[in-house]
């Protein structure tokens, strides 16, 4: 049940809060479109498109590290994730074809700089990452995205 329900469309009116904000990029777009023909409408919900580039950051860091000729292990793909996620390198989004460029990369030995559908992936020294921070709000019973705020 959502707080809407629960709660009641009035009692929240107005109120705001703060999510993860996605900037508008190719990955993000190509999110929405194909979770639009899979699912049909994308919900309200903050983590799905940072949760989609964790599992393409782990999916391209396994295959940078299956092309070196490693061992595939989770200590593998920890230590490729920065290597595909910030510069230098070719930036590549997510989609069937940015993803194919990306593999067709890494398979020629090049960096990549992949962007996600939340934006650019570029880990810190502890490795996280900066953001853009959605402003939202409650008008008439929806959530109402009011800002971006970002890096």
């Amino acid at each position: 049940m959502d707080i809407v329900t629960a709660v009641g469309a009035e009692a929240v009116e107005g109120m705001c809060g703060t999510a993860p904000g996605s900037l508008e990029t190719d990955s993000l777009a190509a999110f929405q479109s194909g979770w639009e023909a899979e699912f049909g409408e994308l919900p309200p919900f903050p983590f799905l498109a940072p949760a989609y580039d964790a599992v393409l950051l782990a999916a391209l860091a396994a295959y940078e590290a299956q092309v070196a000729g490693e061992e595939l292990t989770p200590i593998a793909i920890r230590d490729h994730l920065r290597s595909v996620s910030g510069p230098p390198g070719t930036q590549v989004f997510a989609g069937p074809e940015g993803l194919a460029l990306a593999l067709e990369l890494l398979a020629a030995g090049e960096a990549i700089d992949f962007v996600g559908a939340s934006g650019h992936i570029d880990l810190d020294e502890y490795g996280d990452i900066s953001g853009p921070i959605e402003v939202w709000c409650y008008e008439d019973g929806e959530i109402i995205s009011v800002e971006l705020v970002g890096p």
